[in-house]
């Protein structure tokens, strides 16, 4: 009688005289030990060769390494239902993940022109909190951290920056104490010193009364497009209400693909005068005649969102476009600029399966994922910038949004005051992507997870 196990392990002969009761108790080893591989793509890629594994392998790889990696092992919906939490905390593991910059704490001090020294105790000392425009400013935006950058304007007449033109220093300020959390606002005094104590022979001068379309997070995230399209959407009224300002509109040419995406098309359009336009280059320092800070009125979209959303209805989605179908997914398969909120292959294979849903690949540009969102009648989404950037794209079409999370979010998940109930027409559902049923599957690359 040749046994299961022997095909898997590829030893049909020595398998030969094996009992009834033998294989069988082998044959559950084995099946828990290929549940092992199955549910992790890391191992199948290991251990396996088609559907052919190496058990004996897989085995010896849990007890050298899966225990102490919080790997769960063997068949069954407790082993199973752990392993979105594994992969939602290993995902660097198993996805490639958006190159960060190396990223070192800053110092927490720094020497001004004057010999003295400004520190996060000091810092605000040396801030304009109410100004919102000035003549003869500097201004610089250099990289600093995967999702968020160095932004400050300065006075030239006092070396006094703008509070208004970095948010830590204005719009997060009510939500972290500077007093209790110092650890925000470190990277800033050597930024200011250094743009206070600039050398104007080494700057490059621009003779034009400018306006920033740059926050302190435009390199994407949903905080960094809550202050793009806000700010944009206040430029665009203002600019047509009073056209005689003649204002330049300044991009930060590191900013969010799917912001200079959408720049681009306000250009097209004649929404924004392409002429106006000025990209920065990071690290540069720039010398304008006048700058005025259209503040950013909120870090997320979750009081502002309906204005924005009529905003990029009005001037975005095309009224000539097919359907892209009844629901649409966004969904986070792979790290970002964080690792947070990773669905494995397995939850997103059965989530689109529950709503039959097309899976959107933001990273084909915005404005398509604008008119694909625009026009669905059920928007699913990943908990995270997934979910809270792209909700504001919805249509009145919309009936449902559906968000599931895992459990690395669970602190913010405990928060209600996160979650939006309704959204123009749509009402929002929420579930835990270990609540879903866990069934043997292929992923979209025709990788087998799943139980047995």
């Amino acid at each position: 009688m040749i046994s299961w196990r022997c095909v898997v392990l590829l030893s049909i002969s020595s398998c030969a005289a094996a009992t009834v009761d033998a294989t069988t108790a082998a044959t559950r080893a084995d099946k828990d030990a290929l549940c092992y591989v199955d549910r992790y793509a890391d191992l199948h890629r290991h251990f396996c060769v088609a559907d052919t594994c190496d058990l004996q392998r897989a085995r010896d790889h849990y007890r050298d390494h899966g225990a102490a990696e919080g790997r769960a092992y063997a068949c069954g919906e407790a082993a199973n239902a752990s392993l979105v939490r594994w992969c939602a905390s290993h995902a660097y593991l198993k996805y490639p993940a958006r190159k960060a910059r190396p990223h070192r704490a800053a110092p927490r001090s720094a020497k001004l022109p004057d010999g003295r020294s400004v520190t996060v105790a000091t810092l605000f000392d040396y801030v304009d909190q109410d100004a919102l425009a000035a003549d003869d400013v500097l201004y610089r935006v250099a990289p600093s951290h995967s999702w968020w950058v160095h932004v400050l304007a300065v006075r030239i007449r006092d070396r006094v920056a703008l509070a208004a033109s970095n948010e830590f220093l204005s719009l997060l300020k009510g939500h972290f104490d500077p007093k209790r959390h110092g650890s925000y606002y470190g990277h800033i005094p050597p930024f200011y010193a250094g743009l206070a104590k600039t050398d104007l022979r080494a700057v490059t001068t621009i003779n034009e009364s400018a306006v920033p379309l740059i926050t302190s997070f435009s390199p994407g995230t949903v905080h960094g497009f809550a202050g793009f399209w806000s700010i944009l959407a206040a430029w665009c009224d203002r600019d047509a209400a009073d056209p005689s300002k003649n204002q330049t509109l300044l991009v930060y040419d590191g900013s969010d693909r799917g912001m200079l995406e959408v720049v681009r098309a306000a250009a097209a359009t004649g929404l924004v005068d392409g002429a106006r336009l000025r990209y920065l280059r990071p690290g540069v320092t720039y010398r304008f005649r006048r700058l005025e800070v259209i503040p950013n009125p909120e870090h997320t979209l979750k009081y502002g969102g309906r204005r924005v959303s009529d905003f990029v209805h009005k001037h975005f989605v095309r009224t000539d476009g097919a359907p892209r179908g009844d629901a649409v997914a966004v969904l986070k398969t792979a790290g970002g600029a964080t690792s947070q909120g990773v669905l494995c292959p397995d939850r997103t294979a059965a989530i689109l399966r529950r709503h039959n849903a097309t899976l959107v690949d933001p990273a084909a540009g915005e404005i398509a994922l604008i008119n694909a969102l625009a026009r669905a009648r059920v928007f699913v989404a990943s908990w995270g910038s997934a979910f809270f950037k792209n909700y504001v794209y919805i249509g009145d079409k919309c009936t449902d949004v559906y968000v599931y999370h895992t459990n690395d979010f669970s602190p913010q998940l405990d928060n209600l005051g996160h979650r939006p109930v309704r959204f123009r027409n749509a009402m929002f559902h929420y579930t835990a992507a270990e609540d879903l049923p866990f069934e043997r599957t292929r992923d979209l690359n025709g990788t087998i997870f799943g139980g047995p």
